[in-house]
């Protein structure tokens, strides 16, 4: 700012006047280049906002965010209802009205961690729900530590994601890997049964076709036939485990009922 006159020297009063002026125009600039920054920031604070919400409501699960001292609900995205079935903002109540919600057998765990999260920021933890529909779905739910310019931690992040299909899929997988063991050990039970079975139907049919007193033939032949019977249990254990079609035959119910009483 430049001032300047034509005449007589300024006198004091006049430099006092102008200095006045002076500073009254630069806290005019100020305030009119703060309140410009100030705008920017709110309009990239409101952009922010805005950008985190797009994010936050369209993830494939739900997100949430919380204050650790003292614990406070901030963010349930809609999402987030949606995995528990309920509308988001009855999560803002936070653990009370998840505990509802919670298989009765995974509420002490699941209380541990979210006890051991608000003291370390980590949390990943799996356990079941009950659905309105009375359904029992999987939940994963695991939440990451926010910091401060300081360092220090003051809010929990996290997202929730149903599991169902994934444990469903596991579940699955674990109960083949328990038949295949399964069809395996029959496999080697039935070899190892079928060779001594195969020594007593010889040796029975053997000593039937001898002439041999009629109660040692009557012992005989209840060996032998509980002998074939076997044999048959053996055949069976052989057929699970190679996976083969199961026979179908005509059966005739009179001698399975005299079969079910031997």
């Amino acid at each position: 700012l430049a001032v300047a006159r034509e005449g007589a020297p300024y006198t004091p009063q006049d430099q006092e006047r102008i200095t006045r002026i002076g500073n009254l125009i630069a806290g005019a600039l100020s305030g009119h280049i703060h309140q410009q920054a100030m705008g920017v920031a709110e309009a990239e604070v409101a952009e922010n906002e805005a950008q985190f919400l797009q994010v936050a409501e369209n993830l494939r699960g739900g997100f949430w965010l919380s204050d650790l001292r003292p614990h406070k609900v901030l963010y349930n995205s809609p999402s987030n209802g949606d995995v528990w079935g309920i509308p988001s903002e009855k999560l803002n109540a936070g653990w009370p009205v998840m505990r509802e919600l919670v298989h009765p057998e995974d509420v002490e765990r699941v209380e541990t961690a979210l006890k051991t999260a608000y003291q370390t920021g980590e949390l990943d933890e799996e356990f079941r729900i009950y659905r309105s529909d009375g359904s029992i779905r999987w939940l994963s739910d695991r939440g990451f530590p926010i910091r401060n310019e300081s360092g220090e931690m003051y809010r929990m992040g996290g997202f929730v994601e149903d599991i169902t299909e994934r444990k469903e899929a596991e579940l699955r997988l674990t109960e083949s890997e328990r038949l295949a063991s399964i069809e395996e050990l029959s496999a080697g039970v039935a070899h190892e049964i079928n060779n001594p079975l195969t020594s007593i139907v010889l040796y029975s049919q053997m000593l039937l076709d001898e002439d041999v007193p009629e109660a040692i033939r009557n012992d005989l032949q209840v060996v032998s036939s509980q002998a074939y019977r076997a044999a048959k249990i053996v055949r069976n254990l052989l057929q699970f485990a190679r996976k083969s079609d199961p026979e179908k035959r005509p059966l005739g119910i009179g001698w399975l009922g005299r079969r079910a009483l031997e």
